[in-house]
Formats: C-alpha cells, sequence, structure tokens
C-alpha cells in the first residue's frame, strides 16, 4: 500500500507537486462519483444489500421512516465500484449478444415493498435463469472456489428475483477483480430454498411493521463493526439513543 510519506518522498524529487494533483483528482472523483448528504425516505428493501447493512433491523428503521445519509467516500472504494459497474456492462452486454438475455430487469413485490434490478434474465436450452453478476476481490473469489458454495447473501438476492419473476433456476457469476477468472453457481428454488425465502419476506413484513409503528431497536453491532462502519446512516444511529427494543438480525443460511 502506497503511504503518504512514500509519496511525499517521490514528489520531492521533481519540481511537479503530484501531491497535490492526487488531492484534485480526489476532490474531482467525489463530485463525480460521490453522494450528496440527504435526509430521505426509503420504500422498498433492496435485495442486494440484505446480506450486509440489510441485515440490521435497526438500519431498517431509520431508512423506512427516515434518515440521514451521509456518503463515506473513498478513492479507492469509488475506483472498484467504477469498475465494477464496467465489468457488469461489458459482461451483460455478452450475455445478450450470446444469448438474447434481457438485462436490468425490474423486479417489484407488494408485501413486502422489494425494487431492485436483475442483471440478467436468459433462456439456456429451454431452461430459463435469472443471474447476478458480481466482480470480487480475488481473495474472496478463492475463498469461494475454495468452499465450492456461493455469499449466503448473494444466494438470497438471486432466489428473491427468482421467487418474484416466477422462475426456478437461477446463477450467480463471480468474476475475480485481478485475474479476470470467472466462477459459476447454478441452482433451483428447492423447498428448502423456498423457505428461505419466505422466512426472509416474513422478516422483512416484520421490521418494516416495527419501522412504521413500534419503537427503535437496539444496536446488534460494535461502532467498529464493517457493517456500522459503511452503513450510510451509522451517523444517525451512534448519535441516537440506544434503543430497548431486540429484534433478531436477518438469519442468512448457507446455500
Amino acid at each position: 500500500m502506497v503511504t503518504k510519506i512514500t509519496q511525499k518522498m517521490l514528489n520531492a524529487k521533481g519540481d511537479l507537486d503530484v501531491v497535490e494533483m492526487q488531492k484534485r483528482l480526489n476532490a474531482r472523483r467525489k463530485e463525480m462519483y460521490g453522494r450528496p448528504e440527504e435526509h430521505k425516505t426509503k420504500k422498498s428493501f433492496a435485495p442486494s444489500n440484505l446480506g450486509f447493512v440489510g441485515k440490521c433491523p435497526r438500519h431498517w428503521y431509520y431508512a423506512l421512516s427516515g434518515a440521514d445519509y451521509k456518503d463515506k467516500f473513498d478513492p479507492k472504494s469509488s475506483a472498484a465500484m467504477e469498475n465494477g459497474k464496467d465489468a457488469h456492462l461489458r459482461i451483460q452486454k455478452e450475455y445478450e449478444l450470446e444469448f438474447g438475455a434481457r438485462i436490468e430487469v425490474e423486479v417489484r413485490w407488494a408485501d413486502p415493498p422489494i425494487f431492485g434490478f436483475a442483471d440478467v434474465v436468459l433462456w439456456v436450452n429451454e431452461i430459463e435463469a435469472v443471474g447476478d453478476i458480481k466482480t470480487v476481490k480475488d481473495e474472496k473469489f478463492r475463498r469461494l472456489e475454495a468452499s465450492m458454495t456461493p455469499d449466503a447473501g448473494n444466494w438470497l438476492q438471486v432466489l428473491i428475483y427468482m421467487y418474484i419473476l416466477g422462475i426456478d433456476n437461477g446463477f450467480l457469476h463471480y468474476e475475480s477483480k485481478s485475474s479476470h477468472e470467472e466462477l459459476f453457481f447454478p441452482f433451483s428454488m428447492t423447498p428448502r430454498a423456498l423457505k428461505f425465502v419466505e422466512n426472509t419476506l416474513a422478516w422483512m413484513r416484520m421490521v418494516r411493521d416495527n419501522s412504521l409503528n413500534g419503537e427503535l431497536p437496539s444496536r446488534p453491532f460494535s461502532k467498529t463493526d464493517y457493517h456500522c462502519k459503511y452503513c450510510p446512516i451509522s451517523g444517525q444511529c451512534w448519535s441516537d439513543e440506544k434503543g430497548n427494543l431486540d429484534l433478531p438480525l436477518l438469519k442468512l443460511e448457507a446455500p
């Protein structure tokens, strides 16, 4: 990792102030890719974050009743995100050209309210399937490869798409950000998978009802936990009262 000290030492070797140049680039990146701080109220659940900050009932209490969203902009994370978007577009185009796939398919559900977009929906050998594309760091890619199972949150995301769209087959398409190797995990809507989705929907209904009619849940994580570190409403959460209502985290199941 390049440290500030290293960069300052390199900067001293020339007349061009590259440290200042980097500062200006980062300011421009924040303007281009950062999100404005704003107060907003979510109207629905996003399947894509249920396996991350969306596991937390307190997160949804704020999100569904109104919260102050603050962007935790980081140039490295932003670059990774933008590269991921570019990879998605590239791979989606390949699916579209080869299989005639539908891309960015809108997914909606009323109770609980859910809104999202499935990356691809396609037919292969007379089988219809819903797919989601994930670009991941090589260390995670190797873990998935060694375990031969997809990430539980990613699995749930596609299962929800399958459930809402009425499609019995799905898959996860992982690409390593560094090596560009690929892993494909196919799966079906088995009775166990269906029960997992229905239990998740029941949890979402409970969380939503509490956010609209109940009380503030207690915090399930510590302030230094990565769930809080990357949550866009953690500032409001940790400046607010502790909360006395214990609600369960969303329970993820291994694929």
